[in-house]
């Protein structure tokens, strides 16, 4: 238990990943026809993320992912990500369907059908 406690703490303390910064930083990386926007380049190219491995900032992506649906981002193994929107629409969707998620849990979205 005490581990457990401890392993919380570590993760809580940790910095945010800057959602905006990367979503950012892949849509600068959208303008080069010749690559695909990659999690691993715009980590290179912006010194903010440089404190975050790619699995974080992949995490932190398939987060949002979950959050929109594929139809506004999709995030692959292979830290490639695909955006259906700029970054601003994106972080604007993020902030409605956050501001809907209490709605949702109170009209029972999350909780299973019980027979």
């Amino acid at each position: 238990m005490d581990r457990w406690i401890e392993d919380l703490t570590t993760r809580c303390s940790q910095r945010e990943i800057p959602l905006q910064v990367l979503l950012d930083g892949l849509e600068q990386a959208k303008e080069d026809e010749k690559a695909k926007p990659s999690i691993t380049a715009v980590r290179e190219r912006v010194p903010r993320l440089k404190d975050f491995s790619p699995e974080q900032l992949r995490a932190r992506l398939q987060a949002v992912e979950a959050i929109l649906g594929s139809r506004w981002l999709m995030v692959k193994d292979d830290f490639t990500v695909r955006m259906h929107s700029d970054s601003r629409q994106l972080l604007s969707e993020i902030d409605r369907a956050v501001r809907e998620l209490p709605e949702i849990a109170l009209a029972g979205g999350f909780t299973e059908e019980k027979e």
